[in-house]
């Protein structure tokens, strides 16, 4: 018998075709790789967007002055939250010449070196009753050593003068949800800037706390497209808003224009 050297035709064609295939296996393995990867990636950077809007909200609101929620710039609801922070004083003696016409007065004197506020800031005022109210202030001028009235021409106080009420000044801070832009919006004592692009979705929630501190859930959504897919991600942050032993807010009252 002859012997035969090489392959057939008939081989060839076969391993080729056995070639071809893995070949095509493999290579939908690669692109399916690599279109899962792809989507990984649009996935994780959304929440990871999520996740640093919801750091830097939930920081802020940890830093709120005595863990206030007030309604200025915006009126806080499930769509948008405002708080102060404190500009770095640590809070100046309030003094009233008559406790009676303090409340509804228009000017406030406090006791300081320098009370650090001028016109067009803001003050909050606390005293021990657990109240407060924020005002604008309109002229500071000294009136006496270590003595300054500070006014407030656009609003009366709402307080009753306690012996150990504090004045503050305070910048407003408010955050609110643009749904028609889809951008979540921060307004720094007046001026409003983006905070976040892309956002679907901004709820805030007052959750009930056994403590006075106060309590909440805030919710964020976004989206990130993929070869015409819509992948919609959600994240959720709960913050409970430090507080003080002495001067624990528990209600900010509205100042009488």
């Amino acid at each position: 018998m002859r012997r035969r050297d090489g392959f057939t035709l008939i081989e060839i064609l076969i391993s080729l075709v056995i070639l071809a295939t893995l070949l095509g296996i493999t290579y939908r393995s690669v692109i399916s790789f690599m279109e899962l990867r792809q989507q990984q990636d649009v996935v994780t950077a959304t929440q990871a967007k999520l996740r640093r809007v919801i750091e830097v909200l939930t920081q802020d609101l940890r830093s709120s002055v005595f863990g206030a929620i007030i309604d200025e710039p915006y009126p806080s609801s499930d769509g948008a939250v405002s708080f102060a922070l404190l500009k770095g004083n640590s809070g100046f003696k309030v003094y009233a010449t008559d406790p009676v016409t303090w409340k509804d007065a228009y000017r406030t004197f406090v006791i300081a070196d320098n009370p650090g506020v001028r016109k067009g800031d803001h003050i909050l005022i606390v005293n021990q009753d657990q109240k407060a109210v924020i005002l604008e202030v309109s002229g500071v001028r000294r009136v006496g050593s270590q003595k300054w009235v500070i006014r407030h021409n656009s609003c009366r106080n709402t307080l009753d003068y306690r012996s150990n009420t504090l004045l503050f000044g305070v910048d407003l801070y408010g955050v609110r949800h643009d749904a028609d832009r889809q951008t979540l919006v921060l307004n720094e004592e007046g001026d409003e800037t983006p905070l976040a692009f892309g956002i679907r979705e901004f709820k805030v929630e007052y959750l009930p706390n056994k403590s006075s501190a106060q309590r909440l859930r805030v919710t964020v959504s976004a989206a990130g497209e993929y070869r015409g897919r819509t992948l919609r991600r959600r994240y959720v942050g709960v913050v409970e808003l430090n507080n003080n032993a002495t001067f624990d807010i528990q209600e900010v009252i509205p100042c009488k224009p």
